[in-house]
């Protein structure tokens, strides 16, 4: 099946690439080093609430190992960095695959550059949709029921994951999710919301990532257009082929 180009309006509310390192460098010296490559490109940054606990904790609860400490600001891209993880998303206005493909490699040249990865440990890839004023459930191929007969709920979330080859998806999907909007108004609808992962360890991260990165982009998006929605639902999105 040919998959669309792109559909509109685009439901995608946030797209991130995230990845966990083992720096070649201590902890602390991580923000340092790559600010100085940054921040001709990303101007605005703040220091998050994590940053008021201890080191020692920081260093040692594993629950907070791979949380971002700095976030930094450029258009409509968003850098998050911590001591062994690294994210860019873009919330809103997504500009589609190749743009955003562009940013990240633009990020990995800065990573390359600096030399403070040892070795890569996992990375993710996650998708959120989110459809206003939708009850998504009658438009996708999923169904639930109970003692045979359609589920009538007045809520409804699903938690499901699956693998595929070296990918973990985690997929959530739910009728009753609330998102703030232009303006700060508050929208109320469905959200589908896809988290890819890869964790393993990476002996040539540099020249794998493009790849990688591509075929799960490909994954997600044919998941989507072919296994989660159905073809009427997918008439109404005026798809661009």
């Amino acid at each position: 099946m040919k998959l669309p180009k792109k559909i509109s309006p685009c439901p995608i509310i946030e797209a991130t690439v995230e990845i966990r390192f083992k720096s070649t460098v201590p902890t602390s010296a991580v923000f340092g080093i790559l600010y100085d490559k940054l921040k001709d490109s990303y101007k605005n940054y703040e220091e998050l609430p994590i940053l008021e606990l201890p080191r020692s904790v920081l260093e040692t609860d594993i629950k907070l190992k791979f949380l971002p400490h700095y976030h930094f600001l450029k258009d409509n891209f968003i850098l998050q960095l911590g001591p062994q993880m690294v994210s860019l998303s873009i919330r809103n206005n997504y500009s589609g695959w190749t743009l955003f493909m562009k940013e990240i490699d633009h990020l990995i040249d800065i990573l390359r550059d600096v030399k403070i990865i040892d070795k890569v440990s996992r990375i993710g890839m996650r998708y959120i949709d989110f459809f206003e004023s939708m009850d998504v459930f009658k438009n996708i191929n999923l169904q639930l029921s109970l003692n045979d007969k359609p589920l009538d709920s007045i809520s409804r979330y699903i938690r499901t994951e699956f693998q595929k080859e070296d990918f973990r998806i985690l997929l959530q999907i739910t009728d009753t999710a609330e998102v703030t909007g232009k303006e700060l108004t508050k929208m109320k609808g469905s959200l589908i919301d896809y988290d890819l992962s890869i964790n393993k360890t990476f002996e040539d991260f540099y020249n794998e990532y493009k790849e990688l990165l591509n075929k799960a982009h490909e994954f997600l998006k044919e998941h989507f257009f072919t296994i989660l929605i159905k073809k009427e639902f997918l008439k109404t999105l005026n798809p661009e082929y």
